[in-house]
Formats: structure tokens, C-alpha cells, sequence
């Protein structure tokens, strides 16, 4: 037997092999029956709880909420919405 410790062999017993994809996804379940608007993905990425909003962070290695959002935004191919001309620059 090679002396290489493979990564299964290392793991406790009850520690699935893809435990960081299987928190992931089901962190990005949290979006899933969400209406495909890039509004309604933001109300919802409001509501995504402090863990979740880790594990995403982490699994994507972002630092930045925004950035995050968009990520998430393009898995689930949420289109941006386009700002009317009458409301850009307006405070």
C-alpha cells in the first residue's frame, strides 16, 4: 500500500466526500423558486441567512456582498435590468 493518504481516507467517517459543494448547494436552493428578476433575487439575497452568505462567500472566494450577488445571479442566468434614462443620476 502507497504511504499517499487519499482524501477519503483522511476524512472522519460520517464527513461526506464534497461537503463544501453539498453546503453550497444548498445554500443556492435558498434562491430557487425565486421569480428570474434581478429585483426579486435581491430581496431574496436579503433574506439569505449570515451562514449561507458565508458558505457562498467562501466556496466563491469573494470578499464582497455585490459581488456575490451578481455570481449568483449568473447561475441562475437572472438578466440585469436595464435603469430607465429618467431615473440614472437621480438620488
Amino acid at each position: 500500500m502507497s504511504s499517499i493518504q487519499l482524501d477519503y481516507e483522511r476524512r472522519r467517517p460520517c464527513e461526506p466526500l464534497c461537503s463544501g459543494r453539498q453546503e453550497w448547494y444548498r445554500a443556492l436552493k435558498h434562491f430557487e423558486k425565486t421569480p428570474r428578476t434581478e429585483a426579486a433575487f435581491y430581496i431574496r439575497f436579503q433574506t439569505l441567512s449570515p451562514v449561507d452568505k458565508k458558505v457562498l462567500l467562501a466556496f466563491y472566494e469573494l470578499e464582497d456582498d455585490w459581488k456575490l450577488f451578481r455570481k449568483i445571479c449568473r447561475y441562475y442566468a437572472v438578466k440585469r435590468e436595464a435603469v430607465p434614462a429618467e431615473t440614472r443620476g437621480v438620488a
